[in-house]
């Protein structure tokens, strides 16, 4: 997804409470389905609707803002958790070619809001704890298949030459599914990281701070 920077004074701002509705983003199908598991979070045990049980009762989806402003004489409009921007002030914003905006920057507050998911991407994926994990996981894998192994193959010889391929594919076969694990996580963090590049600000990353303002979090620099 290619995204713009529009920047200037806001102007007609518009925005009301309330839960997601599909219908608003009926002009922006490609964007659409983005929305759709992160509005409709995950369902407590007690309000989760079941086919053994069809009487329980899907809990409300969450409400948020949903915004329309004019920004150098372009509309713009998206879904946010909280408002950083008011009529007359300035600020920098990110969208996509249909207009959907994808994040909010106040100069003045230092403040970043994103459209959701994007304050998950802040937080790093791929740390030391992870890193363990994967290390075990390969090793246990590694060694089980190499015990049986060592009880299929006639000779020890073939059991010592077939180690560097069952190591290889063990530890990509984890690879792959860690990298798919948290493909939500990286796709987040990889348009977070483009959209403090648009901002100027792909050195704050590391400095950012979240505060819960209205309904979501806000990000200061």
């Amino acid at each position: 997804m290619r995204l713009y920077l529009v920047s200037g004074t806001v102007s007609n701002l518009r925005f009301s409470r309330e839960a997601y509705s599909a219908s608003k983003f009926q002009k922006f199908e490609e964007t659409a389905a983005e929305f759709a598991p992160l509005v409709f979070e995950a369902l407590s045990e007690n309000g989760m609707a079941t086919q053994s049980d069809p009487d329980r009762v899907r809990p409300k989806p969450p409400k948020g803002y949903w915004i329309e402003i004019e920004v150098a004489g372009r509309a713009l409009k998206g879904w946010f958790g909280s408002i950083s921007i008011e009529n007359g002030g300035h600020v920098d914003a990110v969208c996509d070619e249909n207009g959907l905006l994808m994040a909010l920057h106040n100069p003045f507050a230092r403040l970043i809001v994103f459209k959701p998911p994007c304050p998950d991407g802040l937080k790093p994926v791929f740390n030391r704890s992870l890193l363990y994990a994967y290390l075990a996981v390969t090793a246990l894998l590694f060694f089980g298949q190499a015990l049986v192994l060592a009880f299929v193959v006639s000779t020890w010889g073939l059991f010592f030459d077939a180690m560097p391929i069952l190591l290889a594919t063990t530890m990509s076969v984890v690879a792959l599914f860690v990298l798919l694990a948290f493909r939500g996580e990286l796709i987040n963090g990889r348009r977070t990281r483009k959209i403090l590049k648009l901002l100027g600000l792909s050195d704050t990353a590391s400095k950012l701070t979240a505060e819960y303002i209205g309904t979501g979090y806000a990000y200061r620099y």
